[in-house]
């Protein structure tokens, strides 16, 4: 981004300030310590001021609070003044971590009293506190505790589906030291509305954050300390209020942990932990920061909250430089973007060990990404578009690297390459996506490592050709999925040659088994069966199984000539890729079949790679 020397001035002006500074105010310490900001924070700031010029509300968007107290319980003794205490640390928190970041004081809102409690409604649950107690994590009581909270807000006029809603739950027991009673501790949600549910107890309060020797016996955590209960907990509400508001996990990456523990990592565990001496703390990442400026409770403005997102990614192209991955390309997005974020997501841990990486945007949009911290096995990549009115559009990439963890841009070239003719045909416009895929193959700067992928795409848009049968054939070995099959049954979708069906499986069609794709096969959704008039012309049957990328089933494989079994798997499953070579000498039919391993057939998509006949 280009900035006239006045507007920086301005800009600056405003970082220096904190964006929420009166004028003559003195910055803290920790506002005239942070670094300069970053070129992300510049453009965002820039872009979110004008698109709230002259749109500010005069009901801006705030958080609702419930206090949830089963039937046979009354809420604790100045549980009110508690509370404030505790959200009023999270507030501060949140407008600490994105004026760091030269965002601003942006933070979390919510109404008071007039002796400065925050507002909530108080429910009184219709059940005993054993029936709203978690089985295990996500076992879902909180649907059952925001249904019973649902007409206490409707009489106070909140639809809780338009709005963030907090539930305090009064589930634990405090006896002594000793406490028992794992409620509901999770959230989700959007910059439009979201709900996110904590387990109050007596000791939960900010001003015991620091305390190392008032020491606890919990049900889930033993023996702990006052403060580090409060850390674990109310790092845990400032966590699960993040994913309220659409935050979703991320690890900080090396250079930002020096400053502390993502909180939506593991940050969770570390809120507060400072305050003891005890290590760093928690903090919000760049890219967390960056999503929760555009939220319309961060923004000051409602504008455009309904307008359904819509980016296109042009031109987009990847590097390789200096150990990272360098992304470049420009967004045509609408509501406007201000920034681009993307996430290196290991396979594994979900998405717990996902690091971010940020760009800002030029003046035309364009933009350059570079991202590092890779790891050998597979990944995920993905992108995500941050827009002004709080949306965010999302792109996902499958990537490979090696034992020293440099990325194969190898099938990322190909969807880069393939991007536009890959989105038609997931979309159903297949004309366009035939006609797009043509085009890139017979272009002449079209690469050999995309090329032959954009012939599969443009066969798999159709019309499907005649194919011949292998009474035609006279070559010495034949791919089986280029002939023609004289039954195919499969157990859900179509049958399909070379492709998965774009009604049934991923976004890339491509078969896939254990990050290694193929051009030639069959897709076989269990069970099912293809057979093929061999007419005794063959020797041997080869092929590659396993089941397509993505899938959580499992299969077993039978080949069959002339009805006889000539080759039976083991159960088939995850990113396992076997290979297959049984004799169907002088056979005049052969059947590849697909079963059912014992875990049911949901999911199984099973794929028979580079199957071939030779003679």
């Amino acid at each position: 981004m280009i900035f006239g020397r006045s507007k920086l001035l301005t800009l600056l002006a405003l970082w220096l300030c904190g964006g929420a500074l009166a004028l003559g105010e003195q910055p803290t310490t920790a506002q005239a310590t942070r670094p300069a900001p970053t070129p992300e924070a510049l453009c965002a700031v820039e872009r979110l001021q004008r698109f709230a010029a002259g749109h500010e509300t005069t009901t801006p968007r705030k958080l609702v609070f419930v206090y949830f107290t089963p039937a046979d319980r009354t809420p604790p003794e100045g549980y009110r003044a508690r509370l404030t205490r505790v959200m009023s640390d999270i507030q501060d928190f949140y407008a600490r971590e994105m004026d760091y970041h030269g965002l601003g004081r942006r933070t979390i809102a919510f109404d008071s009293t007039a002796d400065g409690a925050m507002v909530l409604h108080d429910v009184k649950g219709q059940r005993p506190t054993a029936d709203y107690l978690e089985s295990g994590r996500g076992s879902g009581k909180g649907s059952i505790i925001a249904w019973e909270s649902r007409p206490v807000l409707a009489a106070a006029g909140i639809d809780d589906n338009q709005e963030t809603v907090v539930y305090f739950c009064d589930l634990r027991t405090q006896t002594g030291a000793r406490i028992t009673g794992i409620g509901p501790y999770y959230g989700g949600g959007s910059y439009r509305s979201g709900r996110a549910w904590f387990t109050d107890a007596t000791i939960l309060d900010s001003d015991l954050l620091g305390n190392k020797t008032t020491l606890l016996r919990d049900e889930q955590y033993g023996h702990i300390s006052a403060g580090r209960y409060n850390s674990i907990f109310i790092g845990g509400a400032a966590h699960e209020l993040g994913h309220a508001l659409g935050l979703p996990h991320d690890r900080q990456r090396r250079d930002e942990a020096l400053r502390g523990t993502s909180l939506m990592g593991s940050g969770n565990r570390t809120y507060g932990e400072e305050r003891r001496g005890d290590g760093r703390g928690s903090m919000l990442t760049l890219a967390d920061a960056l999503r929760l400026a555009s939220h319309p409770m961060f923004s000051g403005t409602p504008r455009d909250m309904n307008v359904p997102p819509q980016c296109r990614l042009e031109n987009l192209q990847a590097h390789l430089r200096d150990g990272r991955l360098e992304l470049t390309g420009r967004l045509a997005a609408t509501p406007e973007a201000y920034a681009l974020i993307a996430y290196n997501d290991p396979d594994g841990d979900s998405d717990y060990d996902a690091t971010t990486w940020t760009a800002p945007l030029d003046a035309t949009d364009h933009f350059t990404l570079h991202i590092g911290e890779f790891h050998p096995g597979g990944m995920e990549l993905r992108l995500v578009v941050c827009h002004l009115n709080g949306a965010t559009s999302r792109f996902s990439y499958r990537l490979t690297t090696g034992a020293d963890g440099t990325p194969d841009l190898t099938l990322l070239a190909v969807r880069l390459a393939l991007h536009d003719a890959l989105d038609a045909w997931a979309a159903g416009r297949l004309d366009e996506a035939r006609q797009l895929a043509t085009q890139k193959a017979q272009a002449p700067d079209t690469t050999p490592v995309v090329r032959p992928w954009a012939q599969v795409l443009a066969a798999m848009a159709g019309p499907e050709p005649v194919w011949p049968t292998l009474a035609e054939t006279t070559v010495a070995e034949v791919v089986l999925s280029r002939v023609r099959w004289t039954e195919a049954r499969v157990g859900w979708g179509p049958p399909t040659r070379n492709h998965f069906p774009r009604q049934v499986g991923p976004e890339l069609p491509f078969l896939c088994v254990g990050d290694h794709y193929y051009a030639d096969g069959f897709y076989a959704h269990v069970p099912a069966r293809l057979a093929f008039d061999t007419g005794g012309q063959w020797k041997t049957f080869t092929a590659t199984i396993g089941l397509q990328a993505g899938a959580t089933g499992s299969a077993v494989f039978v080949v069959r000539a002339d009805g006889r079994e000539v080759f039976r798997s083991k159960k088939v499953e995850g990113a396992s890729a076997v290979a297959v070579t049984a004799d169907v000498t002088g056979a005049k039919t052969l059947e590849l079949l697909t079963e059912d391993a014992g875990a049911g057939s949901n999911m199984a998509w099973a794929v028979w790679c580079a199957p071939r006949l030779t003679r």
